[in-house]
């Protein structure tokens, strides 16, 4: 986006906007992997909460989801539309994967 377009990340604010953004994508990473861990580690503790594990999860894609659109203001790219539509498919995926645990 900074080679792109430098308008927008001047009007976002700027480097320091760029930095927010980078803390907050490491920060959705690390969530995503401690709850992917959580939901498929053979642990007798974590296998017993596994399908609260699976909607904390379902839930975290959401909110990442919403947050995503209410974060680009109306920016939209193909990249972007993409990882949300990865995203959908994995919140389909998570809830037929607990329809069939039960």
């Amino acid at each position: 986006m900074l080679a792109t377009q430098p308008e927008l990340v001047a009007s976002l604010g700027g480097a320091a906007m760029l930095t927010v953004m980078a803390a907050l994508f490491y920060a959705n990473a690390a969530g995503y992997l401690v709850l992917l861990a959580a939901l498929y580690h053979p642990h007798p503790a974590l296998r017993r909460h596994r399908r609260a594990i699976r909607w904390a999860l379902i839930g975290f894609t959401a909110v990442t989801v919403l947050a995503y659109f209410a974060t680009i203001q109306g920016q939209f790219d193909a990249l972007g539309l993409a990882d949300e539509a990865i995203e959908g498919l994995l919140i389909a995926l998570l809830l037929v994967e607990d329809r069939r645990a039960r």
